[in-house]
């Protein structure tokens, strides 16, 4: 049994999220903390936002999206840079982690995650008699 470290309960996601931070992959990704709350950012480019696909399932965090069609249907690419391929990635939440919402703007998907504690695991005072 893995014991949760301060920055399980900060950002709100288990040991195998620290592990995938340190892997490059694609799309790049931001994560960051906001008044409270774990912001998770995707640089996604060129995506439609219904070709994005953002599920919690059984405390796993999913997110993919599809190819896209080519943005120069008519036209020869002298470069390509802005990648467009379909992925897949998955983040173990920690157990009281929340996805509060996920928005696409200007490009950019940004996941809100926040770290809410019932009160049956909050620090009560007990009282001395």
């Amino acid at each position: 049994m893995t014991v949760p470290t301060l920055f399980d309960y900060f950002l709100g996601f288990d040991e195998s999220f620290r592990q995938l931070q340190n892997t490059p992959s694609f799309p790049p990704f931001d994560l960051y903390e906001e008044n409270g709350k774990s912001i998770l950012e995707f640089a996604l480019a060129g995506y439609s936002k219904e070709n994005i696909s953002v599920v919690v399932e059984n405390s796993t965090l999913k997110i993919s999206a599809n190819k896209e069609k080519s943005r120069n249907a008519g036209g020869k690419y002298l470069h390509q840079g802005i990648a467009l391929r379909s992925f897949s990635k998955q983040y173990a939440l920690s157990e009281n982690a929340v996805v509060d919402s996920a928005e696409y703007k200007d490009g950019i998907l940004r996941v809100v995650i926040s770290v809410v504690i019932p009160d049956e695991k909050k620090p009560r005072q007990i009282p001395v008699r």
